[in-house]
């Protein structure tokens, strides 16, 4: 047992007032089911916590991730020698700020964000009722569905960044782009501020139920995923339709499909997929797309 498996989670313990996880594999973590043991494993359920955990890590000179929800994440077979942190249950929560806006906790999921708003008559955050990831993780991202993203609805977010420092930004001090943010790396959330537009029930609930209906007949919930591997090249230019129109619907590799429902989602049927299986596919869907139409697919997925 060298120093950091033995002495490190002791003091970690001591500082932070939580026992990390050792060699949990990443395929528990993420949504696609794939991936080796990660060194440390650490489910914050506070600020404070989260504080503590990055001022620790730094002071050892220890490196560190920060995970979401794993829905749009694919980590290596061999697995990660590095920290891993994650917002743990206490910050998984909801409550209303007065003025149209409501807090959420990094570790909500926008499922659940979306489903209790629209539940109540507000509407701005339909669209995101059938996205599987966090509150932290789509503002980092900029998850977004239907047309619309988060960007569009947050007012402000707060983190703790690498130093382990809180900072809080309004909208207007971030810059967003598709699928994209600039939080700064190693950055941690911790809460974020929407805003949101009174409504009625009825009206939002409906337009959340058509959202999941389209959702459900287009893309492959049943199967575990990380939904969509590439970005779409241009607003009218589709990835999923590029890589149909290339013949590669059903085509395997390992355990791996990418999907006969939706050309842009590589499916895990049995979960005995690994990562080499999605990234061989992953390349075989942008070579196969780069030599028929001359376009490069940019991968959506984030790869650790």
């Amino acid at each position: 047992m060298n120093s950091e498996e033995g002495v490190i989670p002791v003091e970690f313990e001591r500082a932070v007032g939580l026992s990390p996880r050792q060699g949990v594999l990443a395929r528990e973590l993420t949504t696609m089911c794939v991936g080796g043991p990660v060194r440390f494993l650490a489910d914050l359920q506070s600020q404070a916590q989260v504080q503590a955990c990055v001022r620790f890590l730094r002071s050892q000179g220890l490196p560190f991730r920060v995970l979401g929800a794993g829905s749009n994440l694919l980590v290596s077979d061999q697995g990660l020698d590095e920290w891993v942190l994650r917002a743990g249950a206490g910050l998984r929560y909801l409550k209303p700020l007065g003025d149209c806006a409501f807090e959420a906790g990094a570790a909500l999921p926008l499922m659940t964000l979306s489903r209790n708003l629209c539940r109540e008559g507000w509407s701005g955050l339909e669209f995101a009722g059938g996205i599987p990831g966090s509150v932290g993780g789509g503002v980092r991202m900029n998850a977004g569905a239907h047309g619309a993203d988060l960007a569009g609805v947050l007012r402000r977010v707060s983190f703790i960044d690498c130093e382990g420092n809180l900072v809080s930004l309004e909208r207007d001090q971030m810059q967003f782009a598709y699928r994209s943010s600039s939080l700064p790396d190693g950055a941690f959330v911790i809460s974020a501020e929407f805003e949101a537009v009174a409504s009625d029930p009825v009206r939002t609930m409906a337009t959340l139920a058509e959202f999941l209906a389209e959702r459900k007949e287009k893309q492959p919930l049943n199967f575990a995923s990380a939904g969509s591997c590439f970005r779409n090249p241009a607003p009218d230019c589709s990835a999923g339709k590029l890589i149909e129109q290339a013949g590669l619907k059903g085509e395997r590799q390992g355990g791996a499909m990418i999907s006969e429902k939706h050309a842009n989602w590589i499916v895990n049927p049995q979960k005995n997929a690994t990562c080499a299986d999605v990234a061989a596919l992953m390349q075989l869907c942008q070579n196969r797309v780069a030599e028929l139409f001359g376009i490069e697919l940019k991968a959506e997925l984030i790869s650790w």
